[in-house]
């Protein structure tokens, strides 16, 4: 179902990163917890300014590895809460709700749709 478009999605994107910079400092995350969502949030940030056309500025990422990243990033965030980090009560509930809403993202955003073209992506 994917009825969300990449511009659109550009948006969602920006707001988690947002989300993940602020997250230690307004639920009071410390130590790994917080690192986390910091190391999280500038990922995701690279992610999002270095994909094609319609997501970010820099068109060095395809959408379609983009959205295979945050499909991986999704699953690990989500597995990683309960499996390796110690992140506290705060954090126990932080880290699910944001794996499912990227998760949720990615199953509803068209990757495929618009391509960029090759004008548009720089050669490596």
């Amino acid at each position: 179902m994917s009825v969300l478009g990449l511009n659109v999605h550009r948006f969602f994107d920006y707001s988690l990163v947002a989300v993940f910079a602020l997250a230690p400092t307004v639920l009071g995350m410390g130590g790994l917890a917080g690192v986390a969502s910091y190391v999280i949030g500038a990922g995701h940030l690279a992610l999002t300014l270095f994909t094609g056309r319609g997501v970010g500025p820099m068109p060095w990422v395809l959408p379609t590895t983009h959205a295979v990243v945050e499909a991986v990033l999704g699953v690990s965030i989500l597995a990683l809460s309960w499996l390796l980090l110690d992140v506290g009560d705060v954090g126990r509930a932080f880290y699910p709700i944001v794996g499912v809403i990227i998760l949720l993202l990615w199953l509803v955003t068209d990757y495929v749709g618009i391509q960029p073209s090759n004008s548009t992506m720089t050669s490596r």
